[in-house]
């Protein structure tokens, strides 16, 4: 079971994004049971491939070190209404100040990190599922 953390960071953008996924299952673009869906050993808030977006949309590997997001993903943000730009409105992405900010301490991993156990302690945890 995934640990719990006691001081989330990214909590009211992660509840901004199950409501936009469970808004975009009752319209039938995700699955009802889309938690279901999530590979949690391979969850990573850090690549469109294997982050919430990229596994429920199974966006495809692209080629390694792109500077620009996969066409599945940039499809799959436009499907559930969100604009690029927004993703971290989300709990789908850093900020750029997020990201320039743990540039400055080499802890752009680490901030991803946390974005992905919150991701795994919140919405995603097998007690949330069940209660869900």
């Amino acid at each position: 079971m995934t640990e719990r953390i006691d001081d989330p960071m990214f909590k009211a953008q992660i509840e901004r994004g199950v409501k936009r996924f469970d808004q975009k299952s009752l319209r039938g673009i995700l699955p009802v049971d889309w938690r279901a869906k999530i590979e949690k050993d391979a969850l990573d808030m850090s690549d469109p491939c294997d982050c919430m977006v990229g596994q429920l949309f199974d966006v495809p590997e692209g080629p390694e070190f792109s500077a620009t997001l996969p066409e599945e993903y940039t499809e799959a943000i436009a499907r559930l209404g969100i604009n690029e730009d927004d993703l971290e409105d989300f709990g789908l992405d850093l900020s750029e100040d997020q990201i320039m900010e743990a540039a400055r301490s080499d802890g752009v991993a680490d901030m991803y990190g946390q974005l992905t156990q919150e991701w795994l302690s919140g919405p995603l945890a097998e007690d949330q599922e069940a209660a869900g």
